[in-house]
């Protein structure tokens, strides 16, 4: 890789095992079935950002001839420990989005799913990633990239989140357990979970804070990490400027169209031919 792993790679490495449940929470069969009426199924696609693999692992087993790339090892080991015999040599790849280590135009699609993008430490570094992709789509190929929607989140975030709930927390560390079970928890099959987030309309930044709570050993652990939010001119242009051309903006999986109370912003895009 040509560069240092990012401060997302370790955070996603360190909660990793936290992660897999999360994300399988997700409606994962409306993702996939998603991806199956946008892409042709005689693609060759790569799954960016594919994590433990819960969508390159189905597309394969589907008939797709698909590439996972994840810049965390921790889950593209889970990702190969889950495949079964249908998809066993699935091809995984440990990269990092910026830097993606194919030829020109190799791939008929790429994928997004889950916001994998605005982890990066700047714009540049999206637009890069979007330059990636770009080139190393075929001529006419596709692009899915599915995002939160910033517009959707300022204006349902809470009102009492105006204050930074993390400095609580980190301010009275011995305390952290108690504050922590002072709020509300979702239940997953081996731990708990409260969750705290709040978006800065000026920056468009989107503070998260995850408090996990071992079921088996009752161990604390605090997760605090941000995401940079865009709306659909922004992405628009962003994509533009890589030489992808939007094609139509989805507000869900289930197809329907964008708009400001979408809870996702989900983006069809195409290549524009190469010059």
């Amino acid at each position: 890789m040509k560069a240092n792993l990012s401060t997302s790679n370790m955070l996603f490495s360190q909660m990793s095992k936290y992660w897999i449940e999360i994300a399988d929470a997700h409606l994962t069969i409306n993702q996939i079935e998603f991806v199956k009426n946008s892409v042709p199924s005689d693609s060759l696609v790569l799954d960016l950002c594919c994590g433990h693999g819960r969508h390159a692992n189905p597309l394969s087993k589907a008939g797709y001839s698909i590439v996972g790339l994840d810049i965390s090892r921790n889950l593209l080991k889970v990702a190969k420990n889950t495949a079964d015999d249908a998809n066993a040599d699935l091809p995984l790849v440990l990269a990092d989005m910026r830097f993606l280590p194919f030829r020109k135009g190799v791939f008929s699609a790429v994928i997004s799913l889950d916001s994998s993008f605005g982890y990066l430490p700047s714009e540049a570094e999206d637009l890069k990633s979007f330059h990636e992709i770009s080139r190393i789509l075929a001529t006419n190929g596709i692009c899915l990239v599915d995002l939160f929607n910033e517009p959707y989140l300022n204006e349902h975030q809470s009102a009492w989140l105006s204050f930074n709930i993390s400095e609580i927390y980190f301010k009275f560390q011995p305390f952290r357990e108690m504050l922590a079970r002072l709020f509300q928890w979702r239940e997953y099959s081996t731990f708990y979970l409260h969750e705290k987030n709040r978006v800065n309309s000026q920056r468009q930044i989107w503070s998260l804070f995850w408090v996990f709570c071992d079921k088996k050993k009752g161990i604390i652990r605090t997760f605090y990490h941000f995401l940079r939010l865009y709306n659909l001119p922004q992405i628009r242009t962003l994509m533009q400027k890589a030489g992808l051309q939007v094609t139509a903006p989805f507000g869900n999986y289930n197809g329907d169209n964008y708009n400001r109370n979408s809870k996702r912003l989900i983006i069809k895009a195409s290549n524009l031919p190469f010059v």
